[in-house]
């Protein structure tokens, strides 16, 4: 029922052809999303032009047409959402669940490297050694995505999706982009004094953690996007989101983003806190502009607070609300998300790309032990749901949490690292100063990513392993 609202392509599809059943719907929505603005209009005509009969081989010429890896990522997304396959896209699946990994590679045009895993064949004697541990090992679990999904784990979708990532993995590590093949930092452990920290606050600061050749590429990146202007179906996201989560996906998980994580000491600290966790595919890019979170003085509400026409103040009582990311919350329907499921975390790590020396520049806003308030209520209710009732009822959530908020101070470089049930928000930016922030949210490899662990509200440690030793 969610999925009308939650994809815009398959809310215009639904509208134009109503007579269309879900499964065509999710196809065209699948489809749309590779296209251009101009080819999704083009497309879309003709589909409303052709008589019913004529849907199914329209959308299958446009599928054949695809990249091959981007027709067998069309597969398994569709399969996914839920949609059943089709005798041909099983077909299909099947075909490349058989591949060897340089065949698939040679299908997806990394020749050169599908020559390297061949030499490394035949050194093995027929055998790849490490393909097995790129697969499973250094947190990189992808099967309960699939099978989360609503598939089967034998399914013929699960097997590729399993298939496909394996074989990305295999690729990365040829070219020395896996965790192992990554740079080490033997250092990077929370002292004795920071975990006592972590474990009574929920966060902890971490000073010059990510050099500034790391930040300088990142913040280049999200310049170029900014400078390249919004089209029709990214300005709507834009405004909600302020380049959050879900916004600019391309660049959410390329390189110079996902470098702030992989290619710096914020790997190895998350490790040495939570033990093995999922791989992270993108980060959160996070910007807050001058004027976010303020009353102007030129507004009725503005005037009515005694500001003078051109200044800003923050907005009123902007230090009593707070939230806990996963957790449901009044208007996210109105961002195209569902407000019944629980997309529940380990750890948020930030970045820092840009100096925030003051209070009311944008900072990260923490309210310091509120994982520990929150425990408690939920232990006092016996119920980790009772937490999801108030949180999707009231903003901030009707939980005392008498504390008073602290505003993050950092510089660019700089990170911090949160506990997923802090409660935080975003100070106003009284600044001249976009702040730029990358977030990751790391969940533990015994934690099925995206999905709600009750366990998890009751213990709030329960998936840090170096707290449960001091315990």
């Amino acid at each position: 029922p969610g999925m009308a609202e939650a994809r815009p392509h398959y809310r215009e599809a639904k509208e134009a052809m109503p007579w269309l059943g879900s499964l065509h719907l999710r196809r065209i929505d699948m489809l749309c999303h590779t296209m251009s603005e101009e080819e999704k209009q083009d497309f879309l005509h003709e589909l409303h032009a052709a008589p019913p009969g004529a849907v199914g081989p329209i959308v299958h010429a446009r599928v054949e047409a695809l990249p091959f890896l981007r027709k067998m990522q069309f597969f398994a997304e569709v399969s996914l959402a839920g949609a059943a396959p089709t005798q041909e896209e099983a077909d299909n699946a099947e075909a490349v669940k058989n591949m060897t990994p340089e065949e698939f590679l040679e299908q997806t045009g990394n020749r050169a490297i599908a020559e390297q895993v061949r030499q490394r064949r035949v050194a093995g004697g027929g055998a790849l050694p490490r393909a097995e541990e790129a697969e499973a090992g250094a947190g990189m679990r992808v099967g309960g995505a699939a099978a989360e999904g609503g598939k089967e784990e034998g399914s013929v979708f699960s097997q590729l999706w399993q298939n496909m990532t394996a074989v990305s993995t295999l690729a990365m590590q040829m070219t020395g982009n896996s965790l192992k093949d990554r740079p080490v930092f033997p250092d990077a452990k929370l002292r004795p004094d920071q975990l006592e920290f972590f474990r009574h606050n929920g966060y902890v600061t971490l000073e010059k953690c990510v050099t500034p050749e790391l930040v300088s590429y990142a913040k280049r990146l999200i310049n170029r996007r900014l400078g390249e202007g919004l089209n029709q179906a990214e300005a709507p996201l834009f405004k909600n989101h302020k380049a959050g989560l879900g916004f600019w996906p391309k660049d959410s998980g390329s390189a110079p983003i996902m470098n702030l994580l992989y290619e710096s000491p914020l790997a190895t600290y998350a490790q040495s806190l939570l033990g093995n966790y999922h791989r992270v595919h993108f980060g959160q890019i996070a910007l807050r502009f001058p004027g976010d979170h303020c009353v102007r003085g030129d507004t009725a509400l503005g005037r009515a607070l005694g500001a003078s026409p051109g200044e800003w103040l923050p907005q009123p009582n902007f230090d009593r609300s707070w939230h806990v990311d996963g957790l449901p919350r009044p208007g996210m329907k109105e961002l195209g998300m569902d407000e019944s499921k629980v997309m529940q975390f380990t750890l948020l790590v930030g970045v820092m790309l840009s100096d925030v020396p003051e209070d009311n520049s944008g900072n990260l806003m923490v309210w310091p032990g509120g994982h520990l308030k929150l425990q408690s209520y939920v232990l006092e209710r016996n119920d980790p749901r009772a937490i999801l009732e108030t949180s999707l009822l009231d903003q901030p959530p009707d939980i005392p949490l008498d504390i008073a908020p602290t505003q993050i101070c950092l510089d660019a470089g700089d990170a911090v690292v949160c506990h997923w049930m802090l409660p935080h928000s975003i100070a106003p930016n009284l600044s001249p100063n976009i702040r730029y922030a990358v977030y990751f949210r790391l969940t533990h490899a015994r934690h099925t990513p995206g999905t709600f662990c009750p366990e998890a509200m009751s213990d709030v440690w329960l998936e840090f392993d170096s707290i449960r030793s001091l315990q």
